[in-house]
């Protein structure tokens, strides 16, 4: 009798795990549609559809410099079927706000990095005097507080990239935060802010347009982007620059059942893997990874320690 209790509950346990997913799997992005973490989002969640046979929705619930979306899924039930979509500016926006009613590692189940940025385009508007990075910087010494940098939020990638440049050339530049990619991308456009940075994948329709153009880019080493041989590396004009990196990557609440959280990270990998999705994303600028969960989790502490170090240089303060 014990025996047949023992093979009936190890048959229920198992139809359990196997009936996951059995309906759509919402994705939420606390940022604006349009921007990076949207396109990559919806471009993943399309392969995993895929490879899940099951339908994924994607709700972009921005605010609070991206915290709103964050806290939503940090208060979800950890069943599989509320995550997140976010890049380093999660672990970026704790780094400068120890107060976070979340805790990146605490709080989530990283799943998967999907990609990492290769590097960014720094961007003026076309009509800007300034045709190189020495002569903006040139400029910005001789008159401190006149040129200023658009970003999507306090935290973010771009913010932490231009307060590097900003304390690596010794000049002093104005942080302009907006609501999200799109809105900074107008700005630099109509020449609210002498510049900001955007990777590749975003930039080009706007180089391409004649709307911007690009003054020097910046990856994880000191060279030109691959995606964009033809415009100077800032390492060319300050000496031995580099950048933290950018990652993005899929999230379940903490607690989430780790045969959960397996399926998940399975058919995230194997969307990156997809040729298709791979030459999208490095055409775009993008490095495919494709990590596992401890893989990502490491990569979280150690970016979280370069934040922080770059927060006491530059007195990044949180709004």
């Amino acid at each position: 009798m014990r025996l047949l209790f023992i093979c009936f509950t190890f048959f229920i346990l198992s139809n359990t795990h196997a009936a996951f997913p059995d309906k759509p799997i919402k994705i939420i992005v606390p940022f604006p549609a349009g921007g990076t973490n949207d396109v990559l989002a919806r471009k993943l969640a399309y392969f995993m559809e895929a490879n899940l046979k099951q339908n994924f929705i994607i709700e972009n619930k921005p605010g609070g410099n991206g915290i709103l979306g964050v806290e939503l899924v940090a208060k979800a039930p950890a069943d599989g079927y509320t995550l997140l979509f976010n890049s380093s500016a999660m672990v970026a926006t704790q780094a400068i706000n120890p107060s976070l009613q979340y805790d990146t590692l605490r709080d989530f189940t990283p799943i998967s990095e999907g990609m990492s940025i290769e590097g960014y385009l720094m961007l003026v508007s076309s009509n800007s005097p300034y045709n190189s990075l020495k002569d903006l910087l040139n400029v910005a010494q001789s008159k401190p507080d006149l040129l200023s940098y658009g970003s999507p939020g306090i935290g973010g990638s771009q913010h932490f990239l231009a307060e590097s440049l900003s304390h690596e050339s010794g000049v002093k530049l104005v942080h302009v935060p907006y609501k999200g990619i799109p809105d900074m991308i107008t700005a630099a456009i109509r020449e609210d802010v002498t510049f900001i940075f955007v990777n590749p994948l975003l930039a080009m329709p706007q180089i391409k347009s004649g709307k911007l153009k690009a003054l020097a880019a910046v990856g994880k080493d000191t060279k030109r982007l691959s995606s964009t041989p033809d415009v100077p590396a800032i390492s060319e004009t300050v000496n031995g620059f580099h950048w933290v990196g950018s990652r993005f990557g899929l999230f379940a609440p903490a607690k989430t059942p780790e045969y959960i959280i397996t399926i998940l990270q399975r058919a995230a990998i194997k969307a990156i893997k997809d040729a298709d999705f791979k030459n999208f994303l490095i055409k775009g600028g993008f490095i495919p990874v494709g990590s596992t969960s401890q893989e990502y989790i490491n990569a979280i502490q150690g970016d979280l320690k370069r934040y922080k170090t770059i927060v006491k240089i530059s007195n990044i303060q949180a709004e």
